[in-house]
């Protein structure tokens, strides 16, 4: 990094955020964590030598900003949360208010800028297909969830509740048709050329294709990988469905957890 640059630190929460330059003279500013406010960070940052942006996960909080400022063409990385509080453990940094949290992630942007594998850390976030074909798939996680409960409860229910359950397990059921064939449309919709390719694999049907790109969108592909990155992804995918095919859609991927209900 060098004297001129600066590295910008954001501590993420639902109504604002709190931003941090390092190399610059200014104090934490704080932002609504709106599209607008995002508009006048974007601008506010913009006049900088820029040479990382950092942000840690915050359960899609962060999202809408990492996207604003990405588009803006400035370098974002969105670390782990763990990641943050060991290196903050590793400054004796232990006190804990938003504006030491900015501070303490553009310092770890100053350290990371200086790395030489520092693009591994700065890949573009999912495009807006891919983020809800993967709110899909943690729904759909979640309803197989419920599903597996509820039906552990019926076994050992007695007769005076087993209608409750009962009717409840036919809801998700329904619940997870529905979510199926939105998720098959929508896949069909926006991957047409991948759900070709797998297809084409022996015993790749429809089903299990779907079922395949649920793993692989979930938990591997990221938006701006290399043509031949993406190739390896999808080839592992169709040789891991081709040697598990017997059991895929019975077990769902316990990798990505999701599994396939019956």
């Amino acid at each position: 990094m060098s004297a001129s640059s600066v590295a910008v630190g954001i501590d993420i929460a639902k109504e604002n955020v709190d931003v941090w330059r390092l190399g610059a003279k200014l104090d934490v500013q704080r932002f609504d964590n709106a599209a607008e406010a995002h508009s006048a960070l974007v601008a506010a940052l913009r006049p900088l030598c820029v040479a990382l942006v950092v942000m840690k996960a915050t359960g899609g909080y962060e999202a809408a900003l990492a996207c604003a400022l990405q588009a803006a063409g400035l370098p974002v990385a969105v670390v782990n949360p763990r990641q943050a509080r060991d290196f903050a453990k590793s400054m004796g940094r232990l006190a804990k208010t938003d504006a030491i949290d900015a501070r303490m992630l553009a310092e770890l942007a100053g350290v990371l800028v200086r790395r030489d594998d520092l693009a591994s850390c700065i890949r573009p976030l999912a495009d807006s297909q891919q983020q809800a074909l993967a709110a899909m798939v943690t729904r759909r996680r979640q309803l197989v969830t419920m599903m597996l409960s509820e039906r552990q409860q019926l076994q050992l229910a007695m007769a005076v509740v087993r209608p409750g359950i009962e009717s409840m397990i036919e809801t998700i059921r329904k619940q997870l048709d529905d979510l199926d064939a939105q998720m098959v449309g929508h896949v069909q919709a926006h991957y047409a050329e991948l759900d070709k390719l797998l297809r084409s694999a022996s015993g790749i049907g429809p089903a299990k294709s779907f079922c395949v790109w649920c793993l692989v969108a979930h938990d591997r592909v990221r938006n701006g990988e290399t043509q031949a990155q993406s190739a390896r992804v999808r080839g592992a995918a169709i040789y891991r469905a081709g040697k598990r095919r017997e059991n895929l859609a019975a077990q769902g991927f316990r990798n990505g957890g999701t599994a396939i209900a019956d």
